[in-house]
């Protein structure tokens, strides 16, 4: 019986963190999508994982774009009040009205993601015409219509940088 428990919690967890993504043609550990609610708009959500490449870090943002734009800046403000800034670094793609965008995160902004969690997200949205326009998604509990719950990004990123 413990043999197959372990068995069980084995898979599991394989199952949990073999996600994998795919940036220009190479493939990166990545942690399952999570969606977050928009401020703005009904029923908007901004749809983020990380993934890993060796110690760096990456972060996709997805959102419902309609095919005209990329979001080119992403802002997280964390629970400690501390920001971390990633610029357009032009890896984007859209497909089917969706856009995915990713930026790269240091070591030392994956330790602060490591003990801190994601309050907010601020993102900037450049359409194809060049209008901007800023966004923001909180990551809490909102027992309304469209429920969502606050997701613990610490665990989720400690596991994906202390696995494979």
């Amino acid at each position: 019986m413990k043999f197959i428990i372990t068995l069980l919690l084995s898979v599991c967890s394989y199952a949990l963190f073999s996600q994998t993504l795919s940036v220009k043609g190479k493939l990166y550990p990545a942690t399952e999508t999570y969606k977050l609610m928009r401020n703005s708009g009904f029923n908007d959500k901004l749809e983020i994982s990380f993934a890993k490449n060796k110690n760096q870090g990456l972060m996709v943002l997805t959102i419902d774009s309609r095919g005209i734009g990329r979001i080119t800046k992403s802002i997280l403000y964390l629970e400690d009040g501390s920001v971390i800034t990633c610029l357009d670094k032009g890896i984007y793609d859209e497909v089917d009205g969706t856009t995915t965008s990713v930026f790269y995160l240091t070591q030392s902004e994956i330790q602060k993601l490591k003990s801190n969690n994601i309050y907010n997200v601020r993102f900037s949205f450049r359409d194809d015409y060049g209008h901007l326009e800023n966004f923001s998604a909180t990551n809490k509990d909102d027992p309304g219509i469209l429920y969502t719950e606050k997701i613990d990004f610490p665990s989720i990123i400690t596991e994906l940088f202390e696995n494979n």
